[in-house]
């Protein structure tokens, strides 16, 4: 399903909360000791609130000028295999 991210989010828990609401999380530069930065190490900075979101009735809509216009749900997503 969609990536959500929370305060409690075991990946999430080493960051430092700089503000809940947007949510801005931070490395803590102790944690910085590789020139690489794993995924759950890497800082968090949004702008605006996280909208929540009614996945059950959600929906892609394609259309205007495509040959076959398309509504996909979330699940369509996530079991649509790639092409």
């Amino acid at each position: 399903m969609a990536a959500q991210y929370s305060l409690s989010s075991p990946k999430k828990e080493n960051l430092i909360v700089r503000s809940t609401r947007p949510l801005n999380l931070e490395t803590p530069v102790q944690m910085l000791n590789s020139w690489l930065t794993p995924n759950n190490l890497f800082y968090v900075r949004t702008h605006f609130d996280i909208p929540q979101l009614n996945v059950k009735a959600w929906s892609l809509q394609i259309d205007g000028e495509v040959e076959k216009p398309l509504s996909l749900s979330m699940d369509d997503l996530d079991t649509t295999p790639l092409r």
